[in-house]
């Protein structure tokens, strides 16, 4: 099961509530409210740099495995990760990504195994197995990394740059974030992943503004 179904089912009433709101608003502006966020997932996946300033934390976001196998798209992640590690021998690299396929290994594992096969030493690496999406991710890490974790890197799939981002900054985890792929790279699948995203990203905002709005510390609790 894909990110999207793993959050359908873990939402909640509260996050069930907000996604029909957010599809309100999608509808009742025509669509435009969801183009918008698509078109802004959109430009930072143009705009990512993947040359970066100096870090303390390479954070590396998990992709569900296929079977046992770490797929082409979490390859580009971890082969980034890996390049960056390189240039900046000081930089430790926290692999984020619990059980989310059938098999006995959690992103992170496979992550980390994929790591150590192109020569970075496993004392260099920590990892988390316990989330199952995006945010969970996220938070796992602050949890892990404690107060004042110095630099953060925030290493994913172009596409994915902008919800990741916003997330982070929603849980107060000022990351910088970097583009796993060289360029952007025009197909029907990443449209369709920037398509998505633009839902998750208008969900997201839908979801804070009324739990602010409302004083619903539940609803904010989850996302903060």
């Amino acid at each position: 099961m894909g990110e999207q179904g793993r959050s359908w089912r873990m939402m909640g009433g509260d996050g069930a509530f907000t996604l029909l709101l957010s599809s309100g608003l999608i509808l009742l502006s025509g669509g435009l409210s969801w183009l918008l966020m698509s078109l802004y997932v959109l430009s930072v996946a143009l705009r990512s740099s993947n040359r970066i300033a100096p870090t303390d934390w390479i954070l590396v976001l998990g992709r569900q495995l296929m079977g046992t196998t770490v797929t082409l798209e979490y390859a580009a992640r971890l082969n980034r990760a890996a390049l960056l590690a390189a240039a900046q021998p000081q930089a430790r690299i926290l692999l984020l990504g619990g059980h989310t396929s059938e098999g006995p290994f959690s992103e992170a594992a496979k992550g980390r195994e994929f790591l150590m096969q192109r020569g970075i030493p496993e004392s260099r690496m920590q990892f988390e197995d316990r989330s199952r999406h995006t945010l969970e991710n996220l938070q796992q890490a602050r949890e892990q990394l404690g107060d004042n974790p110095g630099r953060l890197l925030l290493v994913t799939s172009r596409y994915h740059l902008a919800r990741s981002q916003t997330l982070a900054r929603g849980l107060d985890l000022e990351a910088q974030g970097c583009a796993a792929e060289v360029e952007f790279v025009w197909s029907m699948d990443n449209v369709r992943h920037l398509l998505r995203e633009g839902v998750y990203l208008h969900w997201y905002w839908v979801g804070r503004i009324w739990s602010v709005l409302t004083r619903n510390q539940k609803s904010l609790a989850r996302i903060s």
